[in-house]
């Protein structure tokens, strides 16, 4: 009888530990989105400094300039909230059709001349994991396919693949 209760025991342990790490992820999931938000709040509180980043007519200044500094902590704000978002799926803490929703916005940042211009003095900042997203996306010269089809060969994703 006790070895029915153990084992009664265990099983009830092991599916109460899948519900705890089902809703630890969806927080999880919650609070990147959320940060997302914020950035998107952030760049519209700021889109006088903030359009830099996105108009492909715009000269990056000097290094040593405010307005280089201003841009540069605009795009880190990106990639560390993409930096999460790479661990967090590596990790399985997202779902790959969740990663890949955010595979466009890789995208359109990889194809700002601003971004591809510091990366290359930012880029060890970042895990391996992102740098081969960003790189991925430089690399498509602006083909979307290529890039798809390159990130679904590296993640075997076909969330990605049927974007």
């Amino acid at each position: 009888m006790s070895l029915l209760g153990a084992f009664t025991f265990a099983i009830i342990f092991l599916f109460q530990l899948k519900i705890n790490r089902k809703v630890t992820k969806r927080e999880i999931y919650q609070k990147m989105e959320f940060a997302s938000i914020e950035l998107f709040r952030f760049e519209h509180q700021n889109s006088d400094k903030c359009w830099k980043l996105y108009n492909s007519e715009f000269i990056l200044p000097s290094k040593d300039s405010q307005e280089y500094w201003e841009i540069l902590n605009h795009t880190t704000q990106i990639f560390n909230l993409f930096e999460m978002a790479c661990e967090f799926r590596k990790d399985k803490i997202i779902d790959e059709a969740i990663f890949s929703t955010w595979v466009p916005w890789f995208w359109d940042i990889s194809q700002k001349s601003t971004v591809v211009s510091m990366w290359p003095d930012i880029r060890d900042n970042y895990s391996k994991e992102l740098q081969k997203v960003i790189e991925t996306g430089i690399g498509a010269s602006g083909n979307w396919e290529v890039f798809k089809e390159e990130l679904y060969s590296l993640y075997h994703s076909e969330s990605i693949r049927e974007l």
